[in-house]
């Protein structure tokens, strides 16, 4: 199925939102720093690959598989009474052309 231009402006302000939302967690999770130790403080993280086309599906479908099964694993044992809310917000998209340095 192919985006089409009517779909990219919808793409665009859920994106938006997706990521604002994410933002403000995260600060609010940063400013309440003295509830956190570092193992179970929040987490943020960019990491940039080149991969070739086939290598891109592979990585794909893994990360798909690997978000799956840990929400199939959340799912499957119920929360304790302390149990907090996590939000994990996952972008895959292309960076620009590879630079060979």
């Amino acid at each position: 199925t192919k985006v089409t231009s009517g779909m990219k402006g919808s793409m665009r302000s859920l994106a938006h939102m997706l990521f604002e939302e994410a933002r403000t967690d995260l600060l609010a999770a940063i400013a309440d720093g003295a509830k956190q130790e570092l193992e179970s403080g929040p987490v943020a993280l960019r990491m940039v690959l080149t991969v070739s086309p086939a290598q891109l599906a592979k990585v794909r479908k893994d990360l798909l598989a690997l978000l799956e099964t840990v929400q199939k694993e959340c799912k499957r044992h119920p929360p304790p009474e302390n149990a907090l809310r996590w939000a994990l917000t996952v972008a895959f998209a292309p960076r620009g052309l590879p630079t060979h340095e």
